[in-house]
């Protein structure tokens, strides 16, 4: 997102006649609300994620976050859920459904005439959505959706050691399209009220760290076990969803959450022949997804780029980091007598990140004073995430190894500098967004706006009202 505002900075030096896709955002009439963030779901139509990446997914893509706002949500998600103290999955469970319900009461804003908004109620379905068993859907087109949409992988056990893909979706998907093979439970949302919280719970319900989720006597678990790289799930459910008669996607963006490096007989530490087998699957399973998604890709002409931050040189990247690690060192430890520790890595943060840390512990002072009236006590959680106290250095750790993989250049033989991967994919993304500005506005304006007519970043559109079809 940031190269993106940058590039429309400097087409703005330029003076290229190209049309800003944010000077749409604020709607007519609305003085009294805020040019937001650049958004990622305006550059997306689909989000789909496992375990980590489905709770992003839902931050991005059906909360409509920036991504400042889903970094610091993560932070404090990640500080909630894995403390220093040993607790057990069930109690570790009904954390990350407090922490989930913390952050949709801080962004959902789709209450404020109708009273508080009670996280736990929220369903993960679109706002825009409409029942097909209403009668007045083929007329009502204002409640077609028309805005990014979301999913997260789990898996549904079956009987024995079977378990099946399961996607949780924020949209319909009954596209029967012979080409596309093995789409998981394509359905409509008639009558849903699965929420949010619950969707979460199951795409990350590592049985490890939280157990196994229950909804509707149905088990749930990690979708991320057997499923750790979603992307052709993505590719095909983008494709399996469009309306039109060939179907291809304008671009894809795959992201990682590190890349592991295969372990060796051994591994380094007396693991039993089974974990070996697994771990060694999990790797290989990613990368093989990779290969066939980038494949599938080239071959339908579609842009495809993968960022996943790698280990080089000296550098360990992300392969020492774990889903359970939230790793904190007093700043001020009792043996200093009142002095503060200097951590070295600490001084190579720019202000900027040590600003964001900042906003994200201030923010829970700010929930201890300003409790919602009617709402849950136990929602109005107060994060363990304190930066005036703690060096979390698993946090920093991440955000140092992914700054050093952008500036170096990836392994792969025939790969360019990630950072001019990164710089082409925004080229990418904002042309498509410009183009689709220009070729239709008033849809355009429908894809930006927030779907809930409640919310003050809606906009009203004559696309809408004349009922064209999406």
């Amino acid at each position: 997102m940031e190269r993106i505002k940058e590039k429309i900075e400097e087409d703005q030096k330029d003076s290229l006649p190209y049309a800003d896709p944010i000077s749409l955002i604020i709607s007519p009439g609305r003085s009294d609300v805020k040019c937001p963030e650049l958004l990622p779901c305006y550059f997306f139509d689909f989000m789909v994620g496992t375990s980590t990446g489905g709770l992003i997914a839902v931050m991005l893509g059906r909360l409509r976050m920036s991504v400042d706002d889903a970094i610091k949500a993560y932070w404090n998600l990640g500080a909630n859920i894995f403390p220093p103290r040993v607790i057990l999955p069930s109690q570790r469970r009904e954390r990350l459904k407090r922490a989930i319900n913390s952050v949709i009461q801080s962004h959902c804003l789709c209450h404020q005439a109708g009273g508080p908004c009670v996280g736990e109620q929220e369903e993960l379905r679109q706002h825009d959505y409409a029942e097909f068993s209403d009668d007045n859907y083929r007329k009502n087109k204002s409640t077609r959706n028309l805005t990014c949409k979301a999913a997260l992988v789990t898996q549904r056990r079956g009987g024995g050691d079977s378990n099946e893909v399961y996607l949780f979706r924020t949209y319909n998907n009954t596209i029967n399209r012979p080409s596309i093979q093995n789409i998981p439970n394509p359905k409509l949302l008639d009558k849903s009220k699965l929420s949010i919280w619950k969707a979460c719970c199951a795409s990350t319900a590592s049985r490890k760290h939280f157990g196994v989720m229950v909804i509707k006597d149905a088990q749930y678990i990690d979708g991320g076990a057997d499923n750790n790289n979603p992307s052709g799930i993505a590719l095909d459910e983008a494709r399996a969803v469009s309306r039109s008669t060939e179907p291809k996607v304008a671009a894809m963006i795959s992201l990682g959450c590190g890349e592991k490096i295969k372990p060796g007989w051994l591994g380094g530490s007396p693991f039993t022949i089974a974990t070996l087998k697994a771990l060694t699957r999990r790797v290989t399973d990613t990368e093989k997804t990779h290969q066939n998604t980038k494949k599938a890709c080239q071959q339908a002409g579609t842009p495809y780029f993968r960022f996943n931050v790698k280990p080089y040189q000296r550098n360990s990247g992300l392969k020492k980091i774990k889903m359970d690690h939230c790793k904190k060192k007093s700043k001020k430890p009792w043996w200093m007598f009142g002095g503060q520790m200097q951590i070295p890595d600490e001084k190579e943060m720019p202000p900027w990140y040590i600003d964001l840390q900042s906003e994200a512990g201030s923010s829970n002072d700010s929930h201890d004073s300003d409790v919602s009236p009617g709402s849950e006590p136990d929602q109005q959680q107060r994060s363990e995430f304190d930066p005036d106290k703690y060096f979390y250095s698993t946090y920093n750790t991440i955000f140092m190894e992914t700054m050093k993989y952008c500036e170096v250049r990836d392994v792969g033989r025939h790969e360019q500098e990630v950072r001019v991967e990164i710089d082409r994919c925004a080229e990418v993304l904002l042309a498509y967004a410009r183009a689709r500005h220009r070729d239709h506005s008033e849809r355009w304006k429908c894809f930006i706006s927030h779907p809930d007519p409640r919310h003050p970043q809606y906009m009203t559109s004559g696309y809408r009202r004349n009922g064209d079809e999406p």
